[in-house]
């Protein structure tokens, strides 16, 4: 999915804070909640998300707190001028909340403003398909996958 990005106005869920994924804490957090999310092994992110600086220090990375818990996460890294939308989760007990929504619209605006892009890109489920849309984005393709 592809969109040249034009926001208005910003979505407000309550008891939602965003955070930065800036220290080891954020970075810790980001980890669990893809593991959760993905059933990755909690490990294996945290081994990614924690003990590289590529997480906190060159991509926008970015934790969604639901009531103080670590419920939704997002990444954006730029990719030859284009804002590429990666990492995607939301733990199943938060989902159908608009965190995802708010998180992405959050994390993208953020990098907007301090790059100057507006084109994004990003490779979609068909769960996540709605909120992308609502984001502006539109589908370019179709690509079958294949789960183990």
């Amino acid at each position: 999915m592809i969109a040249d990005l034009e926001f208005a106005e910003r979505p407000a869920v309550r008891g939602l804070h965003v955070a930065k994924v800036s220290d080891r804490v954020t970075a810790t957090d980001f980890a669990a909640v893809l593991s959760e999310a993905f059933g990755f092994p909690q490990d294996i992110c945290e081994a990614e998300f924690v003990d590289k600086a590529f997480w906190r220090e060159e991509a926008y990375a970015s934790v969604s707190y639901y009531h103080d818990k670590p419920a939704s996460v997002s990444s954006v890294i730029i990719v030859d001028q284009i804002l590429y939308v990666g990492l995607v989760a939301t733990r199943p007990a938060f989902r159908n909340k608009g965190l995802s929504y708010e998180t992405n619209y959050l994390l993208l605006e953020e990098a907007m403003a301090e790059t100057g892009i507006r084109r994004a890109a990003l490779h979609a489920t068909d769960a996540g398909r709605p909120i992308y849309e609502k984001l502006g984005f539109r589908p370019v393709m179709t690509i079958a996958g294949f789960g183990f």
